[in-house]
């Protein structure tokens, strides 16, 4: 498959010139395998029982720039897609107006074929605003087409969830420590507790997009002083 080909040539890249390139690859967990708490052996009577809070977790894999692996958790209240959470993998903190000089001029991400949750006019303004603002120069965001889009983060989430079936986890702080202790390269769980809502920050400036459905790739740069997008509606195709 071409598309999980290029994946993979983005991550040895990165991995070859971690200066240059950063290549990212971010998921979302099933809730319902992660809600807390989490017993190992129930009671027939108490089954059903209760109500257990369902945590999401968002798994990232990162080659190059960045921890190898992080894992977002926080709780599912409602909406809770503000900030597209791909932000926190593809930005580092920004202390006192200082200039980013440890990012790589380039950012390859991966993404869930999902309109709800990542191909949308949002996560397209984000992804300008990276480039407009010189955090990176040049963003490429691809999708893998539907029914071949199991890869190394969909490994790591099975692992997350052959672990916990093994584990009383009763509160979130458990489900973050088991999370961690998944594979020899740890990954770095964080709870998030509040996010910025970016959509209300870009939508005075949106503009209508039409058919931002069918591409399977995006690229964001800079032309003219202004942040500009090219689309490839297949792989292997211009």
């Amino acid at each position: 498959m071409f598309g999980r080909s290029c994946y993979y040539s983005h991550n040895q890249l990165a991995c070859d010139e971690p200066s240059l390139y950063k290549s990212s690859i971010h998921d979302g967990m099933d809730s319902s395998k992660t809600a807390v708490p989490r017993l190992d052996n129930y009671v027939k009577a108490l089954s059903g029982v209760g109500m257990p809070v369902p945590v999401k977790i968002a798994g990232i894999l990162n080659r190059g720039h960045g921890p190898p692996a992080l894992a977002q958790c926080h709780v599912t209240i409602g909406a809770t897609t503000l900030l597209p959470q791909q932000a926190s993998t593809s930005t580092n903190s920004n202390p006192a107006g200082k200039p980013f000089n440890k990012l790589p001029p380039t950012f390859y991400m991966q993404l869930d074929n999902s309109g709800k949750d990542n191909k949308n006019w949002v996560l397209m303004a984000f992804f300008s605003e990276l480039v407009a603002r010189g955090v990176f120069k040049t963003v490429f965001m691809y999708f893998l087409i539907v029914g071949y889009t199991h890869e190394d983060v969909d490994a790591f989430f099975s692992k997350v969830n052959r672990t916990l079936s093994f584990q009383h986890i009763s509160n979130i702080p458990q489900l973050m420590a088991a999370v961690m202790e998944v594979e020899e390269k740890k990954a770095l769980p964080r709870f998030i507790t509040e996010v910025a809502d970016y959509k209300a920050h870009a939508l005075p400036y949106r503009k209508p997009i039409k058919g931002v459905s069918q591409p399977v790739a995006f690229k964001f740069y800079m032309q003219d002083n202004k942040p500009m997008y090219q689309y490839q509606k297949t792989y292997g195709g211009p």
